[in-house]
């Protein structure tokens, strides 16, 4: 179980410690394990709070799992990515850690990391002083980071690997940046949203979704001083929550939240000021997106995309939020939506 309080996705290990403790499904975790399974929504319950809850010990891999299943009955993508950011920090210090231990000579932390990585998918060689990575998936992994140093022309390769020579701390950084990114990849596809799980939460249910929106207030209302903030639409909250939650959102999130600042009147440096929360912000290159889409160098104005292609583009959230407007039947845009809101809220059109 030592393996599993630092990595408790592993799959070989989590069945394993499943069929030993005969736990079958989640009723099953809560009647045998009680305070495990409470303790998962207080993990979440406590990241919300903008706390770091101190989730080693022997009881880690049960809490992990009480945790995701809490996030399935959320069914919330703003609190999903609020506790992926956590764990891919403790995965990173974990990682980091062995990778010393590795390169000290330590018996058996080798075999440790590889094991690691290909249950992350990454299919990874660790043979001293080397960890070596397939491009594609090196690629695939390291795609929202604008950083030279990522690039792939700027990596040794050799039979179809990206090479990394862990004794030299840049090849050690893009490493730690190229595993949490794996992991929180893997871990958001592994949270299915199960609203049925709602009821086995009780009160905490509740809960998480007060701090949510206490979360989304704080980012939504205190970062703006144009326009009507407290009218945004769901969708644009919650992206603007991912990115100062250090998240980062995938490019047609990005672009969406440009086009819609833009258009309710934000100006370049507004919207670059937003965009600077993310861990893979770079301003020259922010800033030519921006410019882009707002026409300044394109000399074309982008449009903000309809309900239709946020749905298809997995960008609403109108299913975790609950919100009685975005189920009106006219609401087909989230441009419509702002307008409405703005004119509740200021009496006058905007």
């Amino acid at each position: 179980m030592d393996v599993l309080s630092r990595y408790p996705f592993l799959k070989r290990e989590g069945a394993r410690a499943l069929r030993q403790m005969g736990l079958s499904g989640v009723e099953d975790l809560r009647d045998k394990y009680p305070w495990e399974f409470r303790e998962g929504a207080r993990v979440v319950l406590s990241i919300l709070r903008g706390e770091r809850p101190d989730i080693g010990g022997p009881g880690r891999f049960l809490v992990y799992l009480s945790s995701k299943m809490f996030l399935s009955a959320l069914c919330d993508p703003v609190i999903t990515g609020r506790y992926v950011n956590f764990e891919r920090d403790a995965l990173q210090r974990h990682m980091e850690a062995d990778v010393e231990r590795w390169l000290s000579g330590e018996d058996g932390v080798g075999e440790l990391v590889e094991r690691v990585l290909r249950d992350l998918n990454l299919n990874a060689i660790v043979e001293y002083p080397a960890i070596r990575i397939p491009i594609a998936q090196y690629t695939r992994h390291t795609s929202y980071f604008r950083n030279a140093r990522y690039r792939l022309y700027m990596r040794p390769v050799a039979d179809g690997m990206v090479i990394l020579d862990m004794r030299h701390r840049t090849d050690r950084e893009v490493f730690a940046h190229l595993v949490r990114e794996a992991y929180a990849s893997r871990l958001r596809a592994e949270i299915e949203c199960i609203p049925s799980l709602a009821e086995l939460y009780g009160d905490a249910v509740t809960e998480a979704k007060r701090l949510k929106e206490e979360l989304l207030k704080s980012f939504s209302t205190a970062e703006f001083e144009k326009g009507v903030a407290e009218a945004f639409p769901p969708c644009v909250k919650a992206i603007i929550a991912r990115i100062k939650s250090g998240e980062n959102v995938e490019h047609h999130g990005r672009f969406f939240l440009a086009t819609f600042l833009n258009h309710v009147g934000y100006s370049e440096e507004d919207i670059l000021s937003i965009f600077s929360s993310a861990p893979d912000f770079e301003e020259g290159k922010a800033r030519y997106q921006v410019e882009h889409i707002t026409g300044k160098i394109s000399g074309k104005v982008y449009s903000v995309p309809k309900c239709a292609t946020l749905r298809a583009q997995g960008l609403c959230v109108k299913e975790s939020y609950g919100d009685p407007l975005c189920e009106k039947d006219w609401l087909t845009h989230p441009l419509k939506y702002y307008r409405v809101v703005a004119r509740r809220l200021t009496g006058r059109k905007t």
